[in-house]
């Protein structure tokens, strides 16, 4: 199964598991949720499906895959929001990070450090996060300590 399926199925985006904390920080960050909010939050990550990576070539384009059929429906405005959330996407289309961004960043900082690490581990996304995103150049092997590095920032903290 690749990376990007799985991911959706049993890991760190698990399409109902992901959808709940990001909701929640989106209520924490801006109040309750409209229709529209809360169809952008379920779909967002969608665009992972049948990807061979959740962070490479491939994964970097899942926002934008769900953004073409969100606009193909006349949702544009869910669209934007759906395309904003990926940082890596932004940087590479030079678009705005969208509030969807940062619910979806804390979201992730919501859920228990164990569950993570467990969805991470079954996937192996564990693998990836820590080839890609290790900025000081040492492996962690602790997948526990990496999610609490990456995913909770100090300025993210007062939220938790």
């Amino acid at each position: 199964m690749r990376r990007g399926t799985a991911t959706l199925l049993f890991g760190c985006h698990q399409f109902i598991l992901h959808p709940i904390y990001v909701a929640r920080a989106w209520q924490r960050l801006y109040g309750r949720p409209g229709p529209g909010d809360l169809m952008a939050i379920i779909v967002h990550d969608w665009g992972y499906l049948g990807r061979r990576d959740v962070d490479g070539p491939e994964g970097l384009h899942h926002a934008w895959r769900v953004a073409v059929i969100l606009d193909a429906l006349g949702l544009h405005r869910l669209a934007r929001l759906v395309e904003g959330h990926s940082r890596a996407w932004c940087a590479a289309a030079g678009i705005e990070r969208s509030r969807l961004y940062a619910a979806d960043k804390l979201g992730t900082a919501l859920m228990p450090s164990g569950l993570w690490a467990r969805l991470a581990r079954w996937t192996g996304e564990i693998e990836e996060y820590q080839a890609r995103r290790d900025n000081n150049g040492s492996m962690n092997p602790d997948p526990v300590a990496w999610h609490g590095r990456i995913y909770r920032p100090a300025a993210m903290q007062a939220f938790a």
